[in-house]
């Protein structure tokens, strides 16, 4: 009779450990699906890929810019960079978190942007731009996802 429970138990352990390393396969999968759409949404703004940047955004995305809430429509209504372009972004990432019951990801990572002023001569008070100009900007980011089907879709977030 003791070895049949030892086996139980072996058998009980062996199925928990399955288990274990099968949640902690699908956690990472999900894990890089989030980076996936993270790094999508960066490369179609830096590409300035504005149907590409669409596709990413849920159609509840909301999001402040300077003291107006925006929606999808009006978030991406200023699209288009006339007198600068982006030439390099780099991803830092840090941490996501997941909530599952609610199938949202919060992707918290840092952004540096390499910028060339591409339009002409340009001085405001303080602020002057040559042409040809480069300079680079930082960014901390968390970006909120929610899960529909299959994809991750940008929700909202914070860019500081």
């Amino acid at each position: 009779m003791k070895i049949k429970t030892q086996n139980i138990y072996l058998i009980l352990i062996g199925v928990f450990m399955l288990n274990l390393i099968s949640c902690q396969k699908e956690s990472s999968d999900v894990t890089e699906e989030v980076w996936t759409t993270v790094e999508k949404r960066m490369t179609t703004w830096k590409e300035r890929d504005k149907n590409g940047q669409l596709k990413i955004y849920h159609p509840n995305f909301r999001r402040w810019k300077n003291d107006t809430l925006q929606t999808k429509e009006t978030f991406i209504g200023d699209w288009t960079f006339t007198d600068m372009q982006i030439n390099d972004i780099q991803i830092e990432k840090r941490e996501i978190q997941f909530f599952t019951e609610a199938n949202l990801s919060v992707a918290h990572y840092k952004v540096k942007e390499t910028l060339e002023w591409i339009g002409d001569d340009f001085q405001e008070d303080d602020f002057k731009r040559d042409n040809g100009q480069v300079w680079t900007e930082d960014y901390l980011v968390s970006d909120y996802y929610i899960k529909e089907g299959e994809r991750w879709l940008y929700i909202g977030g914070v860019v500081k």
